[in-house]
């Protein structure tokens, strides 16, 4: 089950501080493949570069791109006000731990519920959506972080139902899934938002993800 959307403001915080996190070709490796330089006229050039699908909000971030990375100790204290609120004692035990990987894990859900959003028009819970929702989120982890510590979040944030509960067996079948495809398209060099999401649905259809609560496919 997924926690509520923080504000949008703290969201856009996010964004315009850590652009090294956001999605699955980074805007920092954008702005460095522009190979422009930094300086007065900077933020105006990188203003107008070519986007696509992955790096579409990257112009928003020009300024930061142009300017200095935050600090350490900025990035440690936005990640706990960020991330904190509905966390399960494991997952604020993790970001305590690993406060820049636990922003990583914030966008990345932020990403799979997005992408929800886009496809199902709902975020419902123990359907379809759901089902889609773990299994990419899963997959961007796997992307962003090592397949140990990915699991290690994925397991904290259901930690606070019972073993046996029929929604935490759902999402964990369902992360694993998402865990392993994106295993496999790392290998082949194909892993990213758009190829998980494909693969979700190809899942969904054929019956291989765990769903509760039928509540039908997006026409």
């Amino acid at each position: 089950m997924f926690l509520p959307l923080v504000k949008i403001e703290l969201v856009l915080i996010l964004f315009s501080l850590l652009p090294s996190l956001s999605y699955g070709i980074s805007c920092e490796d954008w702005f460095k493949n522009s190979k422009l330089q930094k300086g007065p006229t900077c933020a105006d050039k990188c203003g107008v570069l070519d986007t696509h699908m992955d790096t579409f909000p990257c112009p928003g971030l020009c300024e930061k791109l142009c300017a200095d990375s935050p600090k350490p100790k900025e990035m440690l204290s936005l990640g706990r006000y960020l991330y904190y609120p509905g966390l399960t004692p494991e997952e604020k035990s993790l970001v305590e731990q690993f406060p820049s990987e636990a922003l990583k894990v914030f966008l990345a859900k932020e990403r799979a519920e997005w992408g929800c959003q886009r496809i199902f028009h709902r975020d419902g819970v123990d359907d379809e959506s759901d089902a889609f929702r773990h299994f990419v989120w899963a997959g961007l982890l796997e992307q962003d972080l090592s397949s140990e510590l990915a699991k290690k979040f994925l397991d904290a944030h259901e930690s606070n139902l019972p073993s046996n509960h029929p929604s935490k067996s759902m999402d964990l079948a369902n992360n694993r899934a998402g865990l392993l495809r994106a295993k496999e398209l790392k290998k082949n060099g194909m892993l990213s938002q758009s190829s998980l999401e494909a693969a979700a649905m190809t899942e969904l259809k054929n019956g291989s993800l765990i769903v509760l609560i039928p509540r039908g496919m997006p026409k």
